[in-house]
């Protein structure tokens, strides 16, 4: 007994060991932020964050030889971008930048925005860096605790059937804050919207909040007393932002919402998600469905392009010189890629051919029939060019 609890202290002492273009503005006048949100029921607020930031900085400044007023200026924001940020903290004015980095802190990840003050190049009112916590990035909490406690379950640091107590949370915490970290280190490059909670002008210190301004965006989906229909139904057309890239499905933002799309509600045509898209990159989408929960998104290109006639100008024992964009290992499926840009598919065998297909491997196939929606073209692999 005492040999186990020996064993799960030397698990958590290892484990504790580990971490040390265009800017778009959408003014909301009326919007009421909700207090929750705001005011900080999160774990670390913009307020904490501004403290720890401050303090940093101040003995930053103090630790210079050089007098007070060279270094005011070096970390001051301008007037006149003073003047746009505090205009749009008091209206809860929506801006947005794009996330350029991390900085760790004592509180846990803090992400850095650059704002460029309404221009792409900042000669408008210069650039200015918006400092927002992990918390309050709006990042999906409830997915990123149950992948914390499934590793946690499966090192044994917990037992299955336990909730975590005051003995592991330090190492719970200190989870939590590495996959933070690690989803807003796969956004990087991504633009991001956010409300701006706190200003100080001669440090530079700007905090804000993207979880407040994602809430106000989704007030467009839902009746209000006000106004009973929703700002945006199905058959709405509108601008995603790529903010994650998957090889199995895009996650994109689209008026508040996060929205993960497949590849064939990306494009009707042959695509492959982590070679032909980028975070950061923007997609013309319309909305299918909306629900409680959120939206459905599809391609702009579903509704523009005739996928079905596509299709059908392959015909049966066709004879065609296909490529392979995507590999499925598991179930042995290979996604082909045909000259005309359709969809196709096929299961191989390492019978059929000298060398194993890989991304990008020209093959000959011979076309046995159509899927039952008639937007993908069956294939059986005959050989390699």
């Amino acid at each position: 007994m005492a040999r186990a609890k020996k064993s799960e202290e030397t698990k958590i002492s290892e484990i504790e060991s580990i971490t040390s273009d265009d800017d778009s503005e959408i003014t909301l006048d009326n919007a009421e932020i909700t207090d929750s949100l705001m005011s900080g029921d999160t774990d670390v607020t913009s307020d904490m964050v501004l403290d720890e930031v401050t303090h940093n900085q101040n003995n930053i400044i103090n630790d210079e030889n050089e007098p007070f007023n060279e270094d005011e200026q070096k970390y001051a924001l301008s007037y006149a971008m003073f003047t746009l940020l505090d205009g749009a903290a008091f209206r809860k004015q929506i801006l947005t930048g794009r996330l350029t980095g991390i900085q760790r802190t004592r509180l846990g990840p803090v992400a850095v925005i650059t704002y460029n003050g309404g221009s792409a190049s900042g000669e408008l009112a210069g650039s200015a860096t918006i400092l927002i916590s992990a918390e309050q990035m709006g990042l999906d909490e409830n997915a990123i605790r149950n992948r914390v406690l499934s590793k946690l379950r499966a090192s044994g640091i917990i037992s299955n059937n336990k909730e975590v107590d005051d003995t592991k949370k330090r190492v719970y915490d200190k989870y939590v804050n590495i996959e933070r970290r690690a989803v807003i280190t796969a956004m990087l490059g991504a633009k991001v919207d956010f409300i701006v909670t706190n200003i100080v002008q001669d440090l530079g210190v700007v905090t804000g909040n993207r979880a407040a301004a994602m809430e106000i965006k989704r007030r467009n989906f839902a009746p209000t007393p006000t106004n009973p229909i929703p700002n945006i139904s199905a058959g709405y057309k509108g601008i995603a932002r790529v903010i994650l890239v998957s090889p199995r499905f895009l996650s994109v933002e689209f008026s508040g919402y996060v929205i993960n799309m497949n590849p064939r509600q990306v494009s009707p045509l042959a695509v492959d998600i982590s070679r032909d898209y980028k975070v950061g990159d923007e997609i013309r989408v319309i909305v299918s469905k909306v629900t409680e929960n959120g939206v459905r998104l599809v391609s702009f290109e579903n509704d523009r392009i005739d996928v079905k006639r596509k299709v059908l100008e392959y015909k049966r024992n066709d004879i065609v010189t296909c490529e392979v964009y995507f590999v499925n290992r598991f179930t042995g499926h290979y996604y082909l890629r045909l000259p005309n840009g359709c969809r196709g598919i096929a299961y191989y065998e390492k019978t059929d051919l000298r060398v194993n297909p890989t991304y990008g491997t020209k093959v000959i196939a011979e076309v046995t029939g159509y899927s039952k929606e008639v937007d993908t073209v069956r294939l059986s692999i005959r050989g390699s060019v």
